[in-house]
């Protein structure tokens, strides 16, 4: 149904804009009809001012000319404003200034010259006498060109009459004449509005029938193949697709997420639930028996809220750095003030910092409390493991386009079956003499390293120890 309305839309637009010639002829005509009145009802206002006062001044004021005639008719006083009574309206006046440009080889306005003698053999005629006897508001002429509108009010008065004359020079009537040819060219413009109904139809309304079709059936097929158009509908397609790519990651990431809930939450429910049973099964538990059930208890919830609070300053994270802009740092300079701080730390003593920035990979744009708390999580992850080797490298280098940071430790490395799961919330593979972690450093190191349009890896090494490799775009620091 939607589909219908919209062809029947644009099948209307292009009509309507068809048929403007004919709303023109329609607004010429009304304006015109509005015209006369108003001159009309003029006229008659100075034919009651007339005798009054001063007869030239009055026809001067009104933009008419006035005639008075004797017994017999003829003109024994001119006001001489005959300039004034043919002047054209503003509308009038502009309509004649477009014709005169569209038509240049047309006749120019009718001038009292031409309009005189009308008014003369009126005057003249019998027409003037039956308005004289039973007095009419005015008589309109139209010349023989059609392109004025003659209007003559009579009154009589005493030893003759007052004749007021007032002309509308139609320059919208020239327009008008031209009628019959507008009517073709809006025969015309209709074949071509259907024909351009059927063509854009089928260029704009048919694709975005498709993406809508597609968007109702997504996920279970793809959005179409719209985006390889280099218009404004590949444009949005492409828009479309990479809306519904973040759709698809944050459901992704929502899924990981309640699966990590899950998964965390599960011991220490279960240590709940056993106390729960303990407690049904002892009638009178002693004092050590209640303690120990408390500690379970006690140490259970403590893990739950440790969890949920991980688990919201991790979300918090990922929210905050959606909105906080990247500004231009000294790379290196950002890495050796934060190793400056592990070398004076009395926990760190025997160990050794290596820092190897390249001249190419100092000048980059960053979050850099952000990017100082991803270095931070790399290297305290590389402290906890034992090794033979006390030493960790940070390096960076510009690598293929790409921006890359090191971390190398001398430890005993990942297991191969950990290596696709150091990255998950909540995994933690500390030795059993580190102190426990919260099994989100890695997890938020890629959530930064994601949001500076980069990844995180674990490079295999040759040997002992692990190398974690952080690459963001160079497009993203310029």
């Amino acid at each position: 149904m939607r589909r219908v309305r919209l062809r029947r839309r644009l099948l209307v637009a292009t009509l309507v804009l068809s048929a403007l010639p004919l709303l023109f002829l329609f607004c010429a005509w009304a304006y015109e009809q509005w015209l006369g009145g108003a001159y009309r009802a003029q006229l008659a206002h100075v034919a009651l001012e007339l005798g009054h006062g001063d007869d030239a001044e009055v026809a001067r004021r009104a933009d008419c000319e006035v005639h008075l005639l004797d017994e017999v008719g003829q003109v024994v006083w001119d006001s001489h404003t005959e300039a004034r009574a043919i002047h054209p309206s503003f509308i009038g006046g502009f309509t004649e200034w477009i014709v005169e440009r569209l038509l240049p080889g047309d006749p120019p306005p009718e001038s009292w010259e031409q309009i005189g003698p009308i008014v003369a053999r009126f005057e003249q005629s019998d027409d003037l006498k039956r308005m004289l006897v039973a007095p009419q508001h005015t008589q309109a002429i139209v010349t023989p060109t059609g392109e004025s509108l003659v209007l003559i009010s009579a009154t009589p008065r005493s030893g003759g009459a007052a004749v007021v004359v007032k002309v509308s020079r139609r320059g919208l009537r020239r327009l008008l004449a031209l009628h019959h040819d507008l009517a073709k060219l809006m025969l015309f413009q209709v074949g071509l509005a259907l024909a351009f109904t059927l063509v854009l139809g089928r260029w704009l309304v048919r694709p975005l029938e498709k993406l809508t079709d597609a968007a109702r059936a997504y996920p279970a097929r793809p959005l179409t193949d719209l985006g390889t158009r280099n218009d404004e509908i590949g444009e949005l397609a492409r828009s479309y697709a990479a809306l519904a790519d973040a759709l698809e990651q944050r459901r992704r990431t929502t899924a990981e997420i309640g699966a990590d809930i899950a998964h965390e939450f599960k011991n220490p429910l279960a240590t709940i639930g056993a106390a729960a049973e303990l407690l049904l099964s002892t009638r009178e538990p002693d004092a050590a028996r209640r303690t120990l059930i408390a500690e379970q208890i006690g140490g259970s919830v403590e893990r739950l809220r440790s969890a949920i609070d991980r688990m919201l300053g991790l979300l918090r994270l990922e929210v905050d750095l959606q909105t906080e802009r990247p500004e231009r740092v000294d790379y290196r300079g950002l890495v050796e003030a934060l190793v400056a701080g592990y070398r004076a730390d009395p926990r760190c003593e025997g160990w050794r910092f290596v820092v190897d920035v390249e001249d190419g990979a100092c000048a980059v744009a960053l979050i850099p409390s952000r990017w100082q708390e991803l270095l931070r999580n790399l290297l305290d992850n590389a402290l906890v493991q034992p090794a033979t080797r006390r030493e960790i490298i940070v390096r960076a280098r510009v690598v293929d386009g790409q921006h890359v940071t090191v971390v190398r430790d001398h430890g005993a490395g990942v297991s191969e079956g950990n290596r696709d799961k150091i990255f998950r919330r909540f995994f933690t593979q500390r030795p059993t003499s580190a102190p426990p972690g919260t099994g989100l450093g890695l997890s938020i190191v890629a959530a930064i390293a994601a949001a500076h349009g980069g990844a995180v890896m674990l490079d295999v090494t040759d040997g002992e120890g692990a190398q974690l490799r952080v690459s963001i775009p160079i497009a993203a620091t310029s």
